[in-house]
């Protein structure tokens, strides 16, 4: 049935109505004027009837006319293969959707009108298709290629076709989908190829060369031009002859024989030729001849050419190199002792001066150590010093006395380099000896002739010096320095430093020496006198000789410096033999006034207390004289205590052993008790020795004693407290040692005078005046120090630092190191 249109049912309303309206009212008026004016409104009320049913005859039709057009579409809508659906313009949530498009996508019809347009597409498409949704709208439809989304998250690619339709009232969109993945896939399946073949072909290291048969090049890679060092436009055209010998393109071609059945030759070897570039140079090339057919069935020749240039110059060199090395070997060979030792220090291998010196066959000395060659020269610490150098991957020199099969010793100056392998692990030792034993012998006839020259030099006193114009510099041997009571290791001194040692007025005669054997040649010998360090004057005699160059400048100074103090001092006895020995008299008069006065004076008061005492006959009395006899007897107890103490430190050995300071302190202060009297004077003890420390006891003891009795006997009887405090600390170095009083104090002009022997800082007190003479000489036997702070009427405090004389072991590691190398 033919479709109506709105038009149609207007055109067709209006031409009736306007029929009836002309038609009525003539009809009326010729059939009954009289009655027309009656008749005409019921014309007219006949008029909308008949319009009326005809307007609903119209409308039916054209209902019945849409039914049927929307059947149709909806039968074409839903039975189209493609998937089809409808979405909302403005939420562009789905409206409809066919069965190919559930079918497809694998939703339901209803999970598909839950979802968006958006929900069907990546992430990253979503803009393209929110613009694309704008030009659908602006009526600018078309074909447009994407990808959707599938329910199991696959991504296809459809070709789409969106029209704007309405649809229930809304603005829609009809969008027909038709899949093309498999037709995607192909082609970029076939582009992906295509690119790769063409990337494998441009970028592959290997030449890749194209010809006709009769060799004219056709298509080149990029490694091919690089070979030839040329470009693909000046190649192409140009015959492959061009760039090989005849001979060489010849045997090329030959060996790409055109196949029978078509397709590629198969088992064509490679090779070497040499070919010409296009910037005149020679490249050595391992080269290959293929046939090959294209799609026409035309015969192609591959040519494949891989550059050996760089590999056939670096063959060659190491050619070169291995001469070389077997050059270098037979001379190391002949020169020097070589071997091979693993980690263990066995050797793997021992060439044949290695065994001709040492005397053994190779079989005798593989698989063994170089223990077998040791003479016992040397200390285990200096082959465990070696093992921990050449261990560490670092390499280790040094002269080493062997001995041979024989018996005899030989000396080897040896270079022992650490072998890694391609990981960087350490793997065996190298070891290169040269033979210096000739040196060797050499240097022993000449240590043996200085130590000769050295010792008759130090016997006779003489010293040889050398001064350098040149190089401003001052050579002495030992014995100058013996002379002038330096240290050498201080190094020699310049010539200003030389004018500081000696005596002033022996001084303008040594610059006036010096300027004329300098000025004009003049030798000299004269006796002076130089300072010693430690204070005091020696007499020398010093002879100097000028030497000149050819022109006759004088550019060096020699001679000797010898030793005549004794002979100045022998000199000088005779001059003054008497004036020397009453000094020497008045000295020992000194001394023996100062040790009879001391051991005297406490016996002749015993004798006159006793005889004072046979007198008396009160027993009151008699206990006092007991008393005071008892006192002097103890003062000279005392006095022969501290000759026995500085006799025994004088002459008693060393013997560290272990020091308990709390023990030691505690048995002392108790045996000083007597010396507090009725004073009550407070000690303090504080020990802190939290490991062993080693010295000598009794030496310690008498450090105390001496230092704690002269704390008590010079206390201050006028102080509320008086106090003794002793700090002991003892760590891994040694021991501090501090004690401190508030007693009586020291004037600060014998503070530098307290420590010498018989001298006392007061009379006030009794005392022998050797004691602290006797801690100081003790310390400095203890290796110690001893200082000193003083007030007159605050007291005194003594600080004493003495080091830990534990005996040093070995440890197992060290004592089980063998000596695996000599």
């Amino acid at each position: 049935m033919k479709k109506l249109s709105p038009l149609y049912i207007v055109a067709v309303y209006f031409l009736v109505s306007l029929l009836w309206l002309v038609s009525s009212d003539f009809l009326i008026y010729l059939s009954f004027p009289e009655h027309a004016y009656l008749l005409k409104p019921v014309s007219n009320i006949s008029y909308l009837i008949i319009s009326s049913l005809l307007l609903l005859l119209l409308i039916r039709s054209a209902n019945r006319q849409v039914k049927i057009s929307d059947s149709n579409y909806r039968n074409l809508f839903d039975q189209n293969p493609h998937p089809i659906w409808v979405y909302d313009a403005e939420s562009l949530q789905f409206l409809a959707v066919n069965k190919a498009a559930q079918i497809h996508y694998g939703f339901t019809g209803e999970e598909f009108l839950n979802l968006t347009q958006k929900d069907i597409r990546p992430e990253e498409d979503v803009s393209a298709f929110l613009k694309e949704h704008e030009e659908v709208l602006e009526g600018l439809a078309g074909s447009r290629l994407w990808r959707h989304k599938k329910k199991d998250g696959s991504v296809i690619y459809t070709e789409n076709n969106s029209r704007l339709i309405a649809y229930k009232g809304k603005q829609a969109v009809l969008v027909l989908s038709h899949d093309i993945t498999d037709r995607i896939t192909a082609g970029n399946r076939l582009r992906y190829h295509e690119e790769l073949l063409q990337n494998i072909f441009d970028r592959t290291p290997v030449g890749i060369c194209l010809t006709s048969p009769d060799g004219i090049i056709e298509e080149v890679n990029n490694a091919f031009c690089a070979i030839l060092e040329s470009g693909p436009g000046h190649l192409a055209g140009n015959s492959i002859g061009n760039y090989t010998d005849g001979q060489d393109q010849t045997q090329l071609y030959l060996s790409a024989e055109l196949p029978s059945g078509g397709g590629v030759v198969t088992d064509v070897p490679w090779q070497e030729l040499r070919v010409v570039t296009d910037a005149g140079n020679y490249r050595w090339v391992m080269a290959r001849g293929v046939t090959i057919r294209d799609v026409h069935n035309n015969p192609r020749i591959a040519l494949f050419l891989n550059d050996i240039t760089e590999a056939k110059k670096a063959a060659e060199e190491r050619e070169v190199v291995f001469h070389e090395l077997q050059n270098y070997k037979e001379i190391l060979d002949k020169s020097a002792l070589v071997s091979v030792t693993d980690l263990k220090g066995d050797i793997l291998h021992a060439n044949d001066l290695f065994c001709r010196v040492a005397g053994y066959t190779r079989a005798e000395l593989c698989g063994r150590n170089h223990r077998i060659i040791n003479s016992g020269h040397h200390q285990r610490s200096f082959f465990r010093h070696m093992w921990q150098t050449i261990r560490t991957g670092k390499l280790w020199r040094g002269e080493i006395r062997n001995r041979a099969k024989n018996g005899t010793f030989y000396w080897v100056d040896t270079i022992i380099n650490p072998i890694f392998d391609e990981k960087g692990r350490l793997i065996q030792y190298l070891s290169i000896r040269y033979d210096i034993t000739g040196r060797k012998n050499s240097e022993e006839r000449i240590r043996r002739s200085e130590a000769a020259l050295k010792e008759a030099q130090t016997l006779a006193r003489i010293g040889n010096w050398e001064y350098d114009i040149v190089e401003q510099k001052v050579n002495w041997s030992d014995e100058v320095f013996n002379i002038h009571g330096i240290d050498r290791e201080n190094g020699e001194p310049g010539l200003e430093d030389m004018q500081k040692l000696y005596h002033p007025d022996d001084l303008p005669l040594f610059r006036q020496l010096i300027l004329a054997a300098l000025s004009h040649g003049i030798p000299y010998n004269q006796d002076f006198r130089i300072l010693m360090p430690g204070g005091g004057t020696r007499y020398i005699n010093i002879i100097g000789k000028p030497e000149s160059d050819e022109s006759g400048r004088i550019i060096k100074l020699s001679g000797t410096i010898i030793d005549i103090n004794e002979r100045k001092m022998v000199e000088q006895h005779l001059q003054a033999q008497n004036e020397e020995l009453i000094k020497i008299n008045e000295e020992l008069d000194r001394f023996v006034y100062s040790a009879g006065h001391d051991l005297r004076a406490p016996l002749m008061s015993v004798l006159g207390l006793i005889n004072i005492a046979q007198t008396e006959d009160e027993g009151l009395k008699k206990n006092e004289y007991m008393e005071l006899m008892r006192r002097s007897i103890h003062k000279l107890d005392e006095f022969i205590k501290d000759i026995i103490h500085f006799s025994r430190n004088a002459r008693t050995a060393l013997i560290p052993e272990p020091i308990d300071f709390k023990v030691l302190l505690e048995e002392v202060v108790d045996n000083l008790v007597y010396m507090k009297g009725d004073q009550q004077i407070q000690t303090q003890l504080h020990v802190e020795q939290n490991g062993p420390f080693f010295s000598d006891p009794k030496r310690i003891t008498v450090i105390f004693n001496n230092l704690l009795s002269n704390a008590y006997r010079y206390s201050d009887p006028y102080k509320e407290k008086p106090f003794v405090d002793i700090q002991v600390g003892v760590n891994a170095g040694g021991v501090h040692i501090g004690i401190r009083d508030n007693g009586i104090g020291i004037d600060q002009e014998h503070i530098d005078k307290i420590f010498l022997m018989f001298y006392r800082a007061t009379e006030s007190r009794s005392g022998s005046g050797l004691g602290l003479y006797i801690v100081q000489e003790t310390v400095a036997t203890l290796q110690g120090e001893i200082k000193v702070q003083s007030k007159k009427g605050e007291g005194t405090s003594f600080s004493i630092n003495l080091p830990n004389l534990q005996p040093a072991r070995l440890s197992s590691e060290e004592a089980s190191q063998d000596l695996m190398f000599s």
